[in-house]
C-alpha cells in the first residue's frame, strides 16, 4: 500500500493491531478515523 518510507507503514501496521485488539465499543469509530488517516497519508505518498 505505500510506497513510501518504511517506518510510515510500520506506524500504520502497529496501528491497526493495536485496534484489532481493542474490544472497546469505539473499535467502529477508531477504524474510521484510521480510513481517513489512510486516505490522507496515500495522497500523499501518491503526489511523489
Amino acid at each position: 500500500m505505500f510506497l513510501g518510507k518504511s517506518d510510515d507503514e510500520a506506524g500504520y501496521l502497529s496501528f491497526i493491531f493495536s485496534v484489532s485488539r481493542n474490544k472497546s465499543p469505539n473499535l467502529l469509530a477508531n477504524a474510521n478515523q484510521m480510513t481517513h488517516f489512510d486516505m490522507n497519508r496515500m495522497q500523499k505518498v501518491d503526489r511523489k
